[in-house]
């Protein structure tokens, strides 16, 4: 918000964004609002985004290249996929660190290859990072100890799924099911806590976990399939032989 009020002056739009932030997602019948980021699908979200990274990252990469690199540097972003070539490696890494502070990365990216041999972009989520969610899910569920069942699951649910949405990513499978298993685990916990009588069987938590818990898996396409764009063009002459243009 303080990014779009460097540039309107109008406080009835700055409370019309706020309220636009604050109005939640509907999925499968349930409403949940954060406080972190734009809806998911929301029309404004991408150019709210595009003020956000303006500032966040592409005036820090400018600045940086005017000032820090020592050769040639070239920054190319769009929507929230960007590149960044350098001349110099040690270039390279110094700026990867800053970024990794600035903008706190989740994934790990790797050089791998392809069953067929062929270079492929290998991404799994940081351990550090899942480890802090993980963290604060468990502070939240001492905070719901005592709440329903279908309350804390429909929380849960919410959870993880956000978890999946941005980390489901091709290669990633395994780090999905870990991050699954320890939610599941955490809540088990809780709810054997809530009382000295608690002690749920390993079906009943199943079947909570069957129930509650998205199952892993991939949400993204690999990187050749995201970005092969075709153009349908329609052709007069498309089919027919002999035809000079």
């Amino acid at each position: 918000m303080r990014f779009l009020e460097h540039r309107i002056g109008d406080q009835r739009i700055i409370r019309l964004i706020q309220k636009w932030l604050k109005v939640g997602v509907l999925e499968n019948g349930i409403v949940a609002v954060s406080d972190r980021g734009t809806g998911q699908g929301s029309v404004i979200s991408p150019l709210l985004a595009n003020i956000y990274l303006h500032y966040a990252l592409d005036l820090r990469a400018e600045r940086w290249r005017r000032r820090e690199a020592t050769g040639d540097m070239i920054f190319v972003r769009y929507a929230d996929d960007f590149i960044v070539g350098f001349q110099h490696e040690a270039d390279a890494r110094r700026f990867l660190d800053e970024m990794r502070k600035r903008l706190q990365l989740g994934f790990t990216f790797m050089c791998s290859k392809s069953r067929q041999g062929f270079f492929l972009l290998k991404r799994k989520t940081r351990r550090d990072r899942m480890q802090a969610k993980l963290r604060m899910v468990k502070q939240e569920m001492r905070w719901r100890m005592h709440q329903p069942i279908p309350e804390q699951g429909r929380w849960l649910w919410h959870v993880v799924r956000g978890y999946f949405n941005y980390h489901a990513v091709p290669m990633n499978t395994r780090a999905l099911a870990v991050f699954r298993a320890e939610i599941a685990r955490s809540w088990h916990r809780v709810l054997n806590r809530r009382s000295q009588k608690a002690n749920l069987t390993r079906v009943r938590m199943d079947k909570l976990i069957d129930d509650w818990l998205p199952k892993p898996r991939i949400l993204h396409p690999w990187p050749d399939q995201r970005f092969a764009v075709t153009h349908p063009r329609w052709e007069p002459y498309a089919g027919k032989l002999h035809v000079r243009i």
